[in-house]
């Protein structure tokens, strides 16, 4: 019966009824109701009218009202003309979301501006681009932080502080082409920095920057969990050796917040490495994303706490005492800080060292 439509007499003849014979019908007004929603109305008219209900014809319901009165049979009727909401479905426990990593492949590129530790380019098999000029590799480093805007006015601006001459710019140009393609060979009918009978000086997209990788893979891995997780975003944080285009002096670097965002960006998936191998209960590994983030940024507060966490889990309180005394005297030695450590860590001093 379940699934199926069954009509009820709405109207039902006055007068005795004998056990079994149903109801007359008398200009019967009929109203159709799911099953589900007949049996609720049924169960509800048993209890209160102590009626039994049976099927007449086949495709409807009558009922014993023997022995009822008048207004008991009104009553049924009534009942059997309200709407009968059909029956809820059953909650189903929602299904656990289960994320399925599909395979992620790093972009190819054939030169790696190297923009974390030392400014350098690099080749897939990690050998080095040689320049003549130390100004045609601050150009090329210059170029991978510019692109879609870098310009040749643009470029002389930012790497002389007084005006240079055209054949001067020419020169450095010509020998940051020689050094990248002396290094690898450029596509065919191409250059590494493009020719162009305009102001344009674009740089080839295979040459790509250590931070375009890690950028990449910091999205990557936040798509996952866990170990996939760790294996994806790992080989990014590799590509950070330490500050930011160390010892290079290029004052447009600074003046333009390329060295604030690429500190943010390495500290950052420091931390997020570092809470990815603590859930796993990785102390080596938290120490290990962490002293990458820490070797651009000494001190930084959220680094340290994963530390701390880390050692605390081990159940290492020795171990988080020095963490934290390290820190405090970090704070002392740099006049910058004002010495006053960080109230978050404070606090995580208070619950890991009560």
């Amino acid at each position: 019966l379940h699934g199926k439509h069954f009509e009820f007499v709405s109207e039902v003849s006055g007068g005795a009824h004998a056990p079994g014979d149903g109801f007359a019908v008398e200009e019967a007004l009929v109203l159709s109701f799911g099953f589900e929603g007949v049996a609720e109305g049924v169960a509800e008219v048993q209890d209160a009218a102590e009626a039994s209900f049976a099927l007449v014809g086949g495709d409807h319901f009558g009922f014993d009202a023997d022995g009822l009165s008048d207004d008991v049979v009104d009553d049924v009727v009534a009942l059997l003309h309200e709407p009968i909401e059909p029956a809820a479905e059953p909650a189903v426990a929602p299904h656990p979301v289960v994320m399925l990593s599909e395979p992620w492949a790093e972009p190819e590129w054939a030169l790696q501006v190297r923009l974390f530790g030392r400014a350098e380019v690099i080749d897939a098999a990690g050998s080095v681009a040689e320049f003549e000029r130390m100004k045609a590799l601050e150009l090329v480093v210059w170029l991978s932080l510019h692109r879609g805007q870098s310009t040749r006015s643009s470029a002389r601006t930012a790497l002389w502080e007084m005006e240079v001459r055209a054949a001067t710019f020419a020169n450095v140009v010509s020998d940051a082409r020689r050094g990248l393609g002396r290094l690898v060979v450029p596509p065919a009918d191409d250059e590494w920095i493009g020719r162009t009978l305009t102001e344009d000086l674009p740089l080839h997209p295979s040459v790509v920057t250590d931070a375009d990788l890690l950028r990449a893979r910091v999205k990557a891995a936040r798509t996952r969990e866990g170990r996939d997780a760790i294996e994806v975003l790992r080989p990014g944080l590799e590509l950070v050796r330490g500050v930011p285009l160390l010892d290079t002096g290029f004052l447009w670097s600074d003046a333009e917040g390329h060295m604030s965002s690429l500190v943010m960006l390495a500290t950052a998936a420091a931390v997020e490495l570092g809470t990815l191998y603590l859930d796993e209960g990785d102390a080596d590994g938290v120490f290990w994303a962490t002293g990458r983030g820490l070797a651009v940024l000494p001190g930084h507060e959220e680094l340290i706490a994963l530390r701390m966490r880390a050692l605390a889990q081990q159940g290492d309180r020795a171990g988080v005492r020095h963490e934290w005394e390290s820190y405090l005297r970090g704070l002392a030695a740099d006049s910058w800080s004002g010495a006053e450590p960080a109230a978050k860590l404070q606090a995580l001093s208070r619950e890991l060292l009560p």
